[in-house]
């Protein structure tokens, strides 16, 4: 039967819509892909303990940090961590394979950010322009091709948030069971957003709970097992104590203004204070929508779980990660529901936030947004392929000494766990039990376990970590060992007030001439 004229332009329209969507989900996926390679090759050295415990796994050593050691946890991304091993088993070099991989997981992130978007405020436009704004976040983009665990637990988390949209049926309660489970095993803090699917639907929570706690209970079982406890051992090397002091508090106040600027620079206060008035006005007005609720419910979750983690030293804002998808989709909402309560005609509405949505995004990016991000990539975080270049120092030491066991103690393992065949002892505790227990805490208990029980062929020392271990605090230090070099950290110096000396440092007892420390020093 042919179309009579109203239905083939309907169909046409249908059709043109469609395209239409597919073209700006393909600019925006563009978008990403561009920002995405002013870092190249990068990846953050952490991401290297990682893709070591990933590479092990799969070759049949264990979830350990190098073949033949202790089990110890020393990540805090379990499931990603499963994952890159699982494409280890099937022969991809995971180091390369991890940036396409995780650039993937994120474009799934921006589609499904995108469709949400355009179901919450009836308008491709409007969707397009608010994930435009999380494509050219740096904080976004910047953790998304680390190597780090980002790109998954982000992709979780949106995903759990679409599935609290649908309509409730005992099929999407176990699903959202599923998910909760996976964002807890992704990361520790992901346990948080367990409490967002029964907040929201609390008919079927006999459901949602049945998958969750079967697989989060699994898991624990295999971690207590396999590693003899039940947190991580970056737990204890993290968690150093403080929590709900005044420093705490303090520390969480600058942490808000911090984040503040990282959506709106200069004009964080007037932002707030605008978005604090919106919020008043709608709630005085008609009171909140409910998927206004399901929204700034995953933003509060989102921002506890920042705020309840120690500050992070990697910059742009690593751990705020799942924040930046839902704010900007939130303020979106909270506006046009403004422009709505106000008289304002719909397609008025839409004009309106569309041009203040379209003047942050040009205005963000060229003045705030691609500036830092340029700057990332000129100084990024300590690099995965630099620290594991710059120390192969510590191959060559050997090779010049003819020695065979080496072993080697320094804070930054990423690179050496992965490239290294010295036996690498992780100062910064994150993948060494006793260390995460003892440095800063026990010191003496640290030192006996340094300088009688591991007994490090070389130890290298900067910045925080020359503060932390305080080697010199303790004799054994400069009986022990020579400097192959050192130098006074300003680090210490400046921060701390102290005069404590950083750099390589060998064991006296592996030289078989005194004259050979002149041999390593001039390699």
């Amino acid at each position: 039967m042919p179309f009579s004229g109203s239905a083939w332009l309907s169909h046409m329209r249908r059709h043109i819509g469609l395209i239409s969507v597919l073209i700006t989900l393909f600019l925006l996926m563009g978008a990403f892909v561009m920002h995405a390679s002013l870092f190249k090759d990068w990846l953050v050295d952490d991401a290297g303990i990682s893709l070591a415990y990933a590479r092990n796994f799969a070759n049949g050593d264990g979830l350990v940090s190098q073949p033949g050691v202790k089990p110890v946890e020393g990540f805090s991304n379990p499931l990603w961590v499963f994952i890159l091993s699982s494409l280890g088993a099937l022969g991809f070099n995971l180091p390369l394979v991890v940036k396409p991989l995780s650039i993937s997981l994120t474009l799934i992130s921006i589609a499904l950010l995108f469709f949400a978007s355009r179901m919450l405020l009836h308008s491709s436009s409007l969707a397009s322009l608010v994930t435009g704004l999380l494509v050219v976040q740096p904080a976004f983009v910047i953790w998304s091709v680390s190597g780090l665990e980002n790109p998954l637990y982000i992709l979780l988390i949106l995903l759990l948030f679409i599935v609290s949209l649908q309509t409730l049926s005992k099929r999407i309660a176990v699903l959202a069971g599923c998910l909760a489970a996976a964002i807890a095993i992704t990361r520790p803090e992901g346990i948080l957003y367990a409490i967002a699917f029964p907040v929201l639907h609390r008919r079927l929570v006999k459901a949602y709970l049945a998958p969750l706690l079967l697989l989060l209970s699994g898991f624990l079982a295999f971690r207590f097992i396999y590693f003899g406890d039940l947190l991580p051992n970056t737990y204890y090397m993290k968690m150093q104590g403080g929590f709900l002091s005044w420093n705490w508090l303090l520390e969480q106040i600058y942490k808000s203004y911090d984040l503040a600027d990282a959506f709106w620079g200069g004009a964080r206060v007037i932002v707030f204070i605008g978005l604090a008035s919106s919020v008043v006005y709608l709630a005085r007005a008609h009171g909140i929508y409910r998927n206004h609720w399901i929204v700034f419910l995953f933003v509060a979750i989102s921002l506890i779980s920042f705020y309840f983690l120690p500050s992070d030293w990697m910059g742009e804002y690593r751990l705020a990660s799942p924040i930046f998808p839902f704010v900007y989709l939130l303020i979106a909402m909270i506006l046009l529901d403004v422009f709505l309560i106000s008289k304002v005609r719909h397609r008025d509405a839409n004009l309106i936030l569309g041009g203040i949505l379209g003047a942050w995004l040009l205005v963000g990016a060229v003045a705030v947004y691609l500036p830092r991000s340029r700057q990332f990539s000129q100084e990024p975080t300590v690099s995965f392929w630099g620290v594991s270049a710059d120390f192969k120092r510590f191959e060559v030491y050997s090779e010049s000494l003819d020695l065979t066991q080496v072993s080697v103690l320094l804070p930054d393992v990423g690179g050496p766990l992965y490239d290294f065949h010295l036996r690498v002892y992780d100062l910064a505790g994150l993948t060494d039990s006793t260390i995460a227990r003892t440095i800063n805490k026990n010191q003496e208990a640290f030192y006996d376990y340094v300088f009688d029980m591991i007994r490090p062929t070389f130890i290298h020392l900067h910045g925080k970590w020359t503060y932390l271990a305080n080697l010199e605090a303790d004799p054994r230090f400069r009986r022990d060992y020579l400097p192959i070099n050192e130098y006074e950290d300003r680090y210490v110096k400046s921060h701390h007030n102290m005069i404590l000396f950083s750099g390589d440092f060998v064991r006296r007892d592996v030289l078989q001439d005194p004259r050979d420390i002149d041999l390593l020093r001039e390699e």
